[in-house]
This record gives structure tokens, sequence and C-alpha cells, in this order.
């Protein structure tokens, strides 16, 4: 309307066309336009200006006909939307031959950005009432799945604020979102639906691979619609539109998509260029396409099951590994093991007994050993028994082949890895150096030192000397290539491991994470949403759940703990949501080994329990088992002067590299700021605990500040507004920690686990009203929306049923 021109807006289906429409409508009549309808008669007079706004997809002839009448006024403009042309378009459309749209100028409107999607959550959060703002996590998924289209995402957004929070509940898009992913896809030619069918089969195939197949015009076709994308050379389609297309006709696996399966197959058993991916697609087609399996030689379909099976255990997921060993030892009762049966029953990996069964000539179904042995549960920050002698067997019976997997250099890492597990800090940095260099980096091998040396670091409380190994770190993840090849997925699923053990050691030594590992975390969240890949993005999510809890970001917090708990668990997640519960998580091996399982404690005690509070920070500490640690003292230490006023004697060695602005900084400067009288070292303190979460600790800071600056109005005036936040902060732990009563505490937990109040007061024999009024006072004294209410809140805050 400003440059008084013609526009048409080309767009797919469900891209906001007719949003764009109303939005320009309604601009016009504040621009003090008039709009014309081109089914009613509208006379003009000379001295008005006039805005067709139209859908050219639903535009006769005779409408096209008063279109160009009225373009002959010189105050009529026009504003229209179609789609683009496609070859399936009928050749004989007049809105192709009209002279006055080929003069106006076409705009094209793409899917969201990531940029936008997240604009498009804050105008919805803004005008819908929601139980909590969508947390980072959240957002990436909504944009993940709904592939850039905003009515869809629109809708998940919905779907995300009004699904109870359990297990799985996430994993099947809501009717809601169903119905707006067939409206895109009823968009499309037939020919093309039909034809995105025949590809849900091969989502996560490698798109090179589907390209030497399928008809590439139609592909690409189907790529400009935007139902599916070629997402580092994956094929990808959000989970909305692949249950849509299932709905719309139930694909059957057709025989070009067989032979892919095949090809997949064959590049298995001669450890071609084949993804993980590839692997988990064509091992899931074996499973439930009885042609296919008549197809592939039997021996073949044991290589891909075993290393489906493998590569299951080695993203932690045991469950899924479990049954595709079930499925083995049903239909290749002759490859059963004393391993595969182990698996079955999800079991850990017995070391000793692999490398026995290889000196004893028992075949492994993969093509390759060393492949097989990066799928084994190998800790990053431990050695097991039986492991060293495991890869010193498959080297010598792979000597004749070039060792691609620097298994080698593996070995010497582990030796690190035992050194810190038994202690002995010094040597398992010594060991971890020569691993670390770039001339004669392995990129494996050096993920475990960095991990190795990030623990180390954390348990000396070197802070600079962990600031640099992350940062290094950072670097290296950022230069890990997305290359094809079960190589570079193995890299990517061990650089995800170090990136989880580097963030739980950061949150031992009470440090906050570089702002470049924090974009590092932000990549892998949205590339295993996009890739629905389950065990990447959980366990970037466990690390922004650790940088959200030293940020004191309770609301992102809750929305990991209920992205974590909706989505399927890995062995991992499961563990750290009952850590962060409050319960006894059962014993895990790889990758929570016992030094990594110490740093997750240390970390939940410098977050959750002191922001809790000064009794639960003392009980957190007092029940960690090992008291030699440097934090350990420091914080008994800081406990004993916090409770007393007075100093707590001889000074702590082997914390020479604590900074400021850390948890224990702000320990260090309030045991330092007692002893010698220093108000501003105190003040120090105060700032820090309050920017962490600590309530108590800050106010006890600021108490033994007072005395020392007492009629120093100047350094009073400053900390005045500091006080004003820590006694408001108090007061609401204060609310919050009013105890539940028994039917309060009954109540609140059934709606924690997902439960409609209808279904509450059908179970204890109360009416809704009753339901409504005993959860809202229990809302109010844990000072949560119902959103927030969460068994492992509840647990948290120590309240008993």
């Amino acid at each position: 309307m400003a440059s008084n021109r013609d526009v048409i807006v080309e767009a797919e289906p469900g891209l906001g066309k007719s949003m764009l429409r109303a939005t320009v409508a309604r601009a016009a009549r504040v621009e003090g336009w008039r709009t014309i309808r081109l089914d009613q008669p509208s006379p003009m007079s000379s001295k008005d200006r006039a805005i067709v706004i139209a859908d050219l997809d639903a535009l006769s002839a005779t409408d096209l006909s008063r279109l160009a009448d009225l373009q002959r006024s010189d105050g009529v403009r026009f504003f229209a939307t179609r789609r683009p042309p496609h070859p399936f378009a009928d050749p004989t459309d007049s809105t192709a031959r009209t002279p006055v749209l080929a003069r106006a100028t076409t705009m094209t409107l793409l899917p969201l950005t990531l940029t936008q999607c997240d604009a498009l959550i804050e105008e919805q959060v803004s005008v819908t009432p929601m139980h909590a703002e969508p947390t980072l996590v959240e957002r990436r998924w909504v944009w993940a799945q709904s592939g850039g289209f905003p009515r869809v995402a629109v809708s998940l957004l919905h779907t995300l604020n009004d699904s109870p929070v359990e297990e799985d509940s996430l994993s099947t898009p809501s009717r809601r979102t169903l119905i707006e992913a067939s409206g895109v896809l009823a968009g499309l030619p037939p020919a093309l639906q039909r034809f995105a069918s025949s590809l849900l089969p091969l989502v996560g195939v490698s798109f090179t691979r589907i390209r030497r197949f399928f008809n590439r015009v139609e592909l690409s076709l189907l790529i400009e619609s935007h139902v599916i994308s070629d997402h580092r050379d994956t094929l990808c389609i959000p989970l909305p539109f692949q249950s849509a297309l299932r709905m719309m006709s139930e694909p059957e696996m057709t025989a070009l998509a067989q032979d892919i399966i095949a090809d997949i197959c064959a590049s298995v058993v001669i450890d071609a260029e084949c993804s993980e991916s590839e692997v988990n697609v064509a091992a899931r087609a074996l499973t439930v396409d009885a042609t296919l399996r008549a197809l592939i030689d039997s021996d073949a379909q044991l290589a891909v099951l075993s290393m489906a099976m493998w590569l299951a255990r080695r993203r932690g997921e045991s469950e899924p590994a479990a049954a595709i060993a079930r499925r083995i030892l049903t239909m290749h009762p002759a490859a059963a093991t004393d391993g595969l049966r182990r698996i079955a029953r999800q079991e850990s990996d017995d070391f000793e007994r692999l490398a026995a069964d290889l000196r004893a000539g028992q075949k492994i179904p993969v093509a390759d050993l060393s492949l097989w042995a990066l799928c084994l549960q190998m800790p990053l920050t431990a050695t097991v028994a039986g492991l060293d002698d495991l890869l010193a067997e498959i080297g010598e019976q792979q000597s004749d082949t070039i060792d691609r997997y620097g298994l080698e250099a593996h070995r010497a890492s582990l030796v690190a890895a035992g050194a810190l597990d038994l202690g002995d800090f010094d040597e398992a940095l010594r060991l971890t150096a020569p691993l670390l260099v770039p001339s004669h980096r392995n990129t494996l091998a050096a993920l475990r030192g960095y991990s190795v040396n990030a623990l180390v670091h954390a348990r000396r409380l070197d802070h600079a000397a962990l600031r640099t190994t992350a940062e290094a770190f950072a670097q290296l993840a950022t230069a890990t290539t997305f290359e094809r090849g079960l190589k570079a997925d193995l890299t990517r699923r061990m650089t995800l491991d170090a990136l989880t053990v580097i963030t739980c050691a950061f949150g031992a030594a009470g440090q906050r994470v570089p702002i470049s590992f924090e974009q590092v975390i932000d990549r892998f969240i949205t590339e295993g949403l996009l890739h629905e890949d389950l065990s990447m993005s959980t366990a970037a999510a466990i690390c922004h759940l650790i940088i959200s809890a030293q940020h004191d970001q309770q609301d992102e917090m809750q929305g990991d703990i209920r992205f974590l708990t909706r989505q399927a668990r890995t062995d991992v997640s499961a563990w750290v949501l009952a850590a962060v519960g409050g319960h006894q998580p059962e014993p895990l091996f790889s990758p929570v080994t016992s030094p990594l399982s110490q740093a997750v404690t240390l970390a939940l005690a410098l977050t959750i329990e002191l922001q809790r509070g000064q009794v639960a920070f003392s009980d957190a500490i007092s029940a960690l088992p090992d008291a030699s640690v440097p934090l350990v003292k420091l914080a008994q230490r800081f406990l004993t002067s916090a409770s007393t006023g007075i100093g707590a004697g001889s000074p702590i060695d082997d914390i020479a590299g604590i900074e400021e602005a850390t948890i224990p900084g702000a320990m260090l400067d309030f045991c330092i700021g007692i002893e010698e009288g220093d108000p501003s070292r105190l003040r120090r303190a105060a700032f820090t605990f309050q920017s962490m979460g600590g309530g108590e600790q800050a106010q006890a800071a600021l108490t033994a500040l007072t005395p020392l600056v007492s009629g120093d109005h100047a350094f009073e005036k400053s900390v005045r507004p500091l006080k004003r936040t820590v006694t408001s902060r108090l007061r609401a732990m204060e609310e919050k920690a009013e105890p539940l009563t028994p039917r309060e505490y009954e109540i609140a937990l059934l709606a924690a686990q997902g439960h409609r109040n209808a279904d509450i007061a059908q179970r204890l024999f109360l009416s809704v009203r009753t339901v409504e009024s005993h959860l809202y006072r229990a809302m109010r004294k844990l000072a949560v929306d119902r959103d927030g209410l969460h068994p492992s809140v509840l647990l948290r805050l120590g309240i008993e049923s």
C-alpha cells in the first residue's frame, strides 16, 4: 500500500496465506483504504483508494475479468495469494495468463525459521492463557515438530500446554495437530500425497541413497512443498505429517523402498558407508515386512539386527535393545550367546566374557570388530574389568587391517579414566595430555580425555583450567562435522556423552558454563529433535537442566523436567529424573560412572539443595560419601562459620583456583569475610549467593555484614536493594514451605501424575469443587501452577504422604 504496487504472495497450504490476507485487510482499514469484493458491485469515485484482497486459487474467470476492469482505475490495487505453480497444475489455468497478474510483484512465503517460531510462540503466550511459558527445549520441540508451518506450531503449543505430564505424552500428535497437518497435506496434489506416503518407511535414510531410486522431480516437488526436508542429507518428515499420512492411507513398503532397505543391508554387511539411522530403519523394516525378509539373506538380516541392537545399547536405550535381542533369539536361534541373552535381560556388558568368547573363536555378526567395540557400553570416566583385554584381543584379530577407529588410543584413554577412578589425578592429567594435542589427535580418545580432565579440575576447584578445557572441547565439538557413516555417528554420540560429563563437572565446581558451551548444547537439542533422535535430545536437555539450575531459572528447570518425563526415557534420563526427584537412582553403568555420579550429586547440592535453604544444603553436604573433596571441606567450613558467626580455623588446601561469582567463591568470600571482618568480601558473597538462588545463604552474609558497616551510610545504601531482594525471596520461600495437609498432598500428587480433576474426584469419592479447592490451596502453598506440579517437586520439598 505504501509503494502503490500490486502484490502476489505465493505459499504452500498451511504457511499462513489466510492469516496474511486478514492482516493486510486490517492494515488497509487503518490506512483508510476501501476493500473491494469481486463478487459484489463496487462503484468507484476518482478520490477513492481501494484494494482487492483475494486468493487467486479460488477465483473464477469472471472474477479475474472483474479484477482486470478494476485495475483500469488508478486508485485500485490488489493483494493476492496463491500456491506456487506446479507441473501438476492445470495447463489451462487462466490465472497464469492474466496480464494484470503478470505485472504484479511476486513474493514467496517460506516456513518459519527458528527465530520466527520463537516470535510466534511469544505472540501466542501473550494472548492465550498458559500453565507455564514454554522453555527453550519445548520451543525447539515445537519448531522441529511443526516443520515451520505456523498453524501446526500453534496447535503443538496448545498440545504442550494441555497434555498431562506423563511419560510418552508427546510421542503421539493430538487430534487438533493431526487436523492441521492433514489440512496442509490436503493442499497437495493426490500424486504427491501418495508419493509422500510411500516415503514414510524411509524416514532417516540418506537422501543421496533415496535419489538413486526415486523420481528426482517428485522429490524436489515434495521438498518445495515443505512436507519433507533434506536435513544434513537425511530424509526428515515432521511427526504430525507422518501420522497424518498414515491416516490418509496406511503405506505399504513399495518395491523401490524394499530395494533401498536391501541396499542398506548390503552396506552393513560389507561395512560400506551407512548411517546409524539407516541401520535402525532397516532393522525396523525387517521386523514388519515379511516380503522384505524373503528377499534378504539370513546372515545379512542377522548382521543388521545385531548392529541395530548394539547401537541402541550405545544410545542408552536398553528396552529397545532388549526387544531386538529377543527377536534375534527367536528368528536366529543359532546365533544365541550368553552376551545376547544378557542384552535381552537388560543387563550390563560383561567385557571379560566377551573377551573370552572372542578368544574361543565366537563369531560376532558384525563386519568390523572395532566398530562393534565402540558400540559397547564403554565408560568415559572410568574403566572396568576385562575391557582392556577385550580391546587387545580385537587388535590381534584385526592386526592385518588399519585401525580406523583408534582402539590403541582408546586403550590409553581408558588407563587415564582408570587413574581418575582411583583418585590419582596427576596421573590422569599426564596420560590425557598426549591425546589432546591437535596435531595427532584421535577425536574419540580426545573426548574421553576432555571428560577426565574436566572432572579432575572440578574436583580440585580449578575454575580457570575447567573453563579452558570446556572451551577447547567446544571448539572440537563445533568442528566435528556431521559426516556420513557409523564412525561419524559414534563420534556424535561420544561428543554428547562428553558434553554431559563436562556440564556436570561445572555443576560440581559451582561454576557456570561458557557461552560457547551453551551454544553446543542448543545445537544438539535442535539436531536431536529434527532427526527424532531421542537419546540426543534428552541428553542435551539434561545439560540444559543443570545450566538452568545454576542460573536459578526455576521455570526452565521445570520445563526441562516436564520434557524429560514426557519423552520416552533413556537410561541416563531416567537416572537423572530419579536423582532430581529425591529418589535413590538405580546403579547405572555407563556413562554415569562413579566419578560422574559424584559430580552429579555435588551439582544437585550446589543448585537445588542450596536453593531450598541452609538446612537442606547442610544435609546434602553431610550426605556426601567423600569428605576429603576440597569442595566438601569448604562447604563444611562455610556452614560452621554461618552458624557460629566466627572463623572456622585453618585454611583449606588446593583451592587456589576458585574464581569469584561462583558458589565456592561465595563460600570462600564468606569465610574470609568473617575471619578478617572484610565487608567487601561479605557483600560480594551475598550478591553471588542471591544470583545463584541461595536466599538463606545471602541473608547469612548480610547478617554478618550489618555490624561491620554500621554508620557507613554509603555502604549501607549500596546493599539496600540487595537486602530487599533477599527479603522478598525468603518471604516467598516461607510461603512455599507451608506444609500440605494429607488430603492436599494426595490430590496434588494425583494431579502431578496427570489425572484430571473429575478423575481425582471419582477416585477419592469427592466433589469436583472440593478437589479444585484442595488443589488450589496446594498450588498456593507450593508456589507453582498446575503445570509445575510434578512428583519430583513434591519429593524435593520433603513432603510425605
